[in-house]
């Protein structure tokens, strides 16, 4: 019986130094991949302050932040002028605004500036693309700039165009008005176009912070559009002058959709969808076929495409 007990104890002891050196053995190749990992990290964190090599897959070797900055200021266009009176004299707090031209929707790139003492202003930092440009003061009437027999500016990468003058005729009244949600507040940087019926005209501007905005147009029958981010486009018909155009904006409805192949069941890529009598702009699908319509007001849509020799089909959609 003593025999037996003693081979169990040699049994478990040796059982036991088999399990302390595995477990040691473990620890130490645990211990030695930590070394190379952080070994690893050092020497990868060092190459990362040193200049790539050319034909290197690393993002830092194909981006040059030197060279996209300067490519940036190069493509970007502006332009400048004066804004004067019939007698040349400067008109003091004047302002000109630029919008996209072409475009049926608000919901374009617009920028304003102040006129200085001198009559002086400048826009910079715009994108090529064509251009419509306002320039309107108190008591004066509105004016878009025309280029020969257009009342448009192409403005082309690297241009920087000067002379873009304005001669203002005395005759305007003051239009102010306020855009708001549903429930009363004002909305900031909404975007706002006040223009005649006869189109002679047209100001594209942005509300404040309370959402209020003002512009001097001629004493007649205008047209007040708005639309911010979030919501529908709204319009007013009002005379002017007028202290009270309000403006109410609803939340937007958005219609989101894919366009694919009849036969093939493939996304069709740059196929432009629009919603027909509607004055919001034509989106065009991505890669994988989708599309986006924004700033709707809810309702009852039938969106069209316009693919290249095909015909699709249509279904009512309700947002």
């Amino acid at each position: 019986m003593t025999k037996q007990s003693n081979d169990c104890k040699q049994q478990y002891s040796s059982t036991k130094s088999h399990f302390t050196r595995v477990f040691e053995y473990s620890l130490l190749l645990g211990l030695i991949g930590a070394l190379i990992f952080i070994l690893t990290r050092i020497f990868r964190s060092e190459n990362s302050h040193t200049k790539p090599s050319n034909g290197t897959s690393s993002k830092e070797a194909k981006v040059n932040p030197n060279t996209s900055r300067s490519t940036t200021q190069q493509t970007t266009v502006s332009i400048s002028g004066w804004v004067h009176d019939t007698n040349k004299n400067a008109i003091q707090h004047a302002q000109v605004c630029i919008s996209t031209a072409g475009k049926k929707s608000l919901y374009t790139e617009s920028q304003c500036t102040s006129v200085s003492e001198q009559g002086q202003y400048s826009i910079k930092n715009l994108t090529p693309g064509t251009y419509r440009v306002t320039a309107f003061g108190p008591e004066f009437i509105p004016q878009i700039y025309k280029n020969e027999t257009v009342d448009f500016l192409v403005l082309k990468a690297h241009e920087e165009r000067n002379s873009v003058n304005f001669m203002l005729e005395p005759g305007g009244f003051e239009v102010k008005g306020r855009v708001k949600n549903a429930g009363g507040m004002g909305i900031d940087k909404a975007k706002v176009r006040i223009y005649a019926h006869t189109n002679a005209w047209n100001i594209s501007l942005q509300t404040n912070a309370q959402g209020e905005f003002a512009a001097w147009v001629p004493k007649s029958t205008i047209k007040v559009s708005a639309v911010a981010d979030g919501f529908t486009e709204e319009s007013i018909t009002l005379e002017a002058p007028t202290q009270n155009a309000a403006i109410t904006l609803i939340p937007e409805s958005i219609l989101i959709g894919r366009v694919i192949h009849a036969e093939t069941n493939s996304p069709m890529e740059g196929v432009s969808i629009h919603i027909p009598r509607d004055t919001l702009d034509s989106v065009e699908t991505d890669s994988n076929g989708w599309f986006r319509l924004t700033h709707l007001k809810p309702g009852m849509y039938k969106p069209k495409e316009k693919p290249l020799d095909l015909q699709g089909r249509r279904k009512k959609v309700y947002t």
